[in-house]
């Protein structure tokens, strides 16, 4: 809804981004003045998920780019002095930290009101068990580039993924995921229950800015280095097992839009899969893809 009382309805896929008049009864299409019910406005590198708001006259068109399974998934933005463009695109505000999570797209805006304070939601491809994450960030007008332009998003908040769930695919081995079984950490196909690969990714016990990774079907129970080995074992509140139950998410080794996991603990050492055991270890060139994965 404009200042003026016109409402718009913004929308698109496939490369292509429309706009339209909504009447006053909220379900019915309007008229532009050339007769046409629809505006194409799609701007560069447009793929899907149109968001639209408006700050100091200003319109600004958010939209999704990319491939929404790949590491190019992310969140631009154009700017128009007109609800129906045309729309120049200025930069990508939302892009994924393959540290963190995989892909970012069909975003909305909050503003907190009284203020210039704005927050971008999102969501994000690793989240394959359907769940959403939210990503807060405030963004501030840039001192270089057009007036009014929005800064960049560097990476996901760490809070984005404390409450949510995530597989952990090898990056050397397709459809082999982390789990549990007996207790013992491991790498297998075909995993069933399908609940035993399935980790509540949280805050790490010992470092906040770590994460650990408790197990979603028996929970309280974290993945833990013991003696080199990795196991499943209930919470305690001692500091030695809150470092060995925590881990520093590090881009890749064999591929960097990907994720590996730094033993806390020993920095220089991963978690690595071997014989389809879990390990904590040094890793050799040739074994990075052992300790590689992919979160979905």
């Amino acid at each position: 809804m404009d200042d003026d009382g016109q409402a718009y309805m913004y929308y698109g896929g496939w490369g292509h981004a429309n706009v339209v008049e909504l009447n006053p009864d909220m379900t019915s299409l309007g008229t532009f003045p050339d007769g046409s019910t629809y505006k194409e406005i799609t701007p560069e590198n447009y793929t899907e998920g149109s968001f639209m708001f408006k700050r100091d006259g200003t319109y600004y068109m958010m939209w999704s780019e990319g491939g929404w399974t790949g590491p190019d998934y992310s969140v631009s933005y154009a700017m128009s002095d007109s609800p129906t463009g045309p729309f120049r695109k200025i930069d990508r505000v939302l892009a994924q930290d393959p540290a963190v999570a995989r892909g970012s797209g069909h975003n909305s805006i909050l503003n907190v009101p009284g203020t210039d304070i704005w927050y971008i939601r999102t969501t994000d491809a690793s989240f394959a068990s359907g769940a959403n994450g939210v990503h807060a960030g405030t963004r501030k007008p840039s001192q270089a580039g057009a007036p009014g332009a929005a800064e960049p998003v560097a990476r996901f908040d760490n809070a984005s993924v404390r409450s949510n769930v995530f597989t952990f695919e090898s990056a050397d081995a397709p459809n082999r995921f982390i789990r549990h079984a007996w207790s013992r950490g491991r790498v297998d196909a075909d995993v069933t229950p399908y609940a035993d690969m399935r980790w509540k990714v949280v805050p790490g016990l010992a470092d906040p800015a770590a994460v650990s990774l408790e197990s979603v079907n028996f929970p309280g129970t974290f993945l833990r280095q013991r003696d080199g080995e990795v196991w499943i074992d209930q919470r305690t509140d001692d500091a030695g097992f809150r470092a060995d139950a925590t881990w520093r998410r590090v881009p890749g080794l064999s591929d960097r839009s990907l994720v590996s996991f730094e033993f806390f603990g020993s920095p220089g050492l991963h978690l690595r899969h071997r014989d389809a055991l879990l390990y904590v270890e040094e890793v050799t060139a040739a074994d990075r893809p052992e300790a590689t994965f992919r979160a979905w």
